[in-house]
């Protein structure tokens, strides 16, 4: 009894192992070299969803400025508050760093997937989840956008409540502080039916 016990718990911390050795890995290859080529990817997928969005013209899209930036043309509905003017899509800039966030999931979904273990029977759902991972990461950041042009439109509304304000920036926080960070771990619950076997007892 004692002997099983013990085999288990190294099993787990077996596991741990792996997992931490994987998400050091994953992380460091990220920053030095994949970040470029996620951002592209997570661009292309935004502009994709942007091009769908009510409202959305022609012009929608995002823009790398020279220095990195990210210029957004995006579908937004509100009305200007000197001449009364409805308008339907806005401009504005987000930072570079605040992009390479929605990109930081990705690894994460690996470093999980690869660290538990991955054969050629779970190979398939390993790469549909990384599909499925890539394209959450573009709703995140559509998302983030919006939010973002309700924060910077706020001025417009002197009679906005404080609740609604609060709870505009609660809803950014959590997708911009909360989402990317927890989205990987239960996409590879999902995914990798060993794991989740091993961690929810899972049949």
């Amino acid at each position: 009894m004692l002997q099983n016990s013990f085999l288990k718990s190294d099993s787990h911390f077996a596991l741990l192992a792996r997992l931490s050795l994987s998400l050091i890995t994953l992380l460091t290859l990220w920053w030095f070299a994949l970040r470029p080529p996620m951002l592209e990817g997570l661009r292309l997928g935004s502009v994709a969803i942007m091009k769908f969005l009510p409202g959305a013209d022609a012009k929608a899209g995002i823009t790398v400025l020279p220095e990195g930036d990210w210029d957004f043309h995006i579908a937004f509905e509100d009305i200007r508050p000197d001449d009364g003017v409805p308008i339907h899509n806005i401009e504005f800039t987000m930072e570079r760093n605040d992009a390479v966030l929605f990109t930081f999931s990705i690894p994460v979904y690996w470093a999980i997937m690869l660290g538990a273990g991955v054969n050629r029977k779970n190979l398939r759902q390993f790469l549909l989840g990384t599909v499925v991972m890539m394209a959450i990461e573009a709703v995140f950041l559509v998302t983030h956008a919006k939010s973002m042009a309700n924060i910077a439109t706020q001025s417009w509304h002197p009679n906005m409540t404080e609740l609604n304000r609060w709870w505009i920036a609660v809803l950014d926080r959590i997708v911009t502080s909360v989402f990317p960070f927890f989205s990987p771990i239960i996409l590879a619950l999902v995914f990798h039916k060993d794991l989740r076997k091993r961690i929810l007892g899972d049949s």
